[in-house]
């Protein structure tokens, strides 16, 4: 009888993990790495989040209501003021910071260890890449 080969127990992620993990790595891209195929992932993954959200019936917290109505105060104010942040590029950024705490948030409700793990380690990378972004080269 020929020995049974040890396998490794299979790896299981779940795709809202999965799916955490991508919209942090193109939100938390460091400013050098970033470049228009980036810049298009990060409005994709702004797309399927709103629909992930959808899809999952969130219900925010008082926290992100009140973020989504600071941000959406931030971009009124722009337009009435005519500065020359206020385009469709204003809207886009705090649709991906909304988005991206809604997301953030579901994360936590379902599985709180997961989320807090991946954005530990991606607040770390990019710390990292700042730090070596302001060193002082002598």
């Amino acid at each position: 009888m020929l020995e049974e080969e040890k396998r490794l127990p299979a790896l299981k992620i779940k795709i809202s993990t999965l799916f955490m993990i991508i919209y942090c790595f193109v939100m938390f891209v460091p400013g050098y790495f970033s470049n228009a195929g980036i810049k298009l992932l990060s409005n994709l993954m702004m797309v399927v989040a709103a629909f992930f959200l959808l899809r999952h019936k969130y219900k925010p917290n008082k926290f992100i209501v009140l973020t989504g109505i600071y941000m959406l105060y931030l971009m009124i104010i722009s337009y009435i003021n005519r500065t020359n942040a206020a385009d469709i590029h204003l809207i886009i950024s705090y649709c991906k910071i909304f988005f991206f705490l809604g997301v953030f948030d579901y994360m936590l409700k379902n599985n709180q260890e997961n989320a807090v793990n991946i954005m530990f380690y991606w607040i770390s990378f990019r710390l990292y890449y700042f730090r070596m972004d302001y060193t002082i080269h002598l």
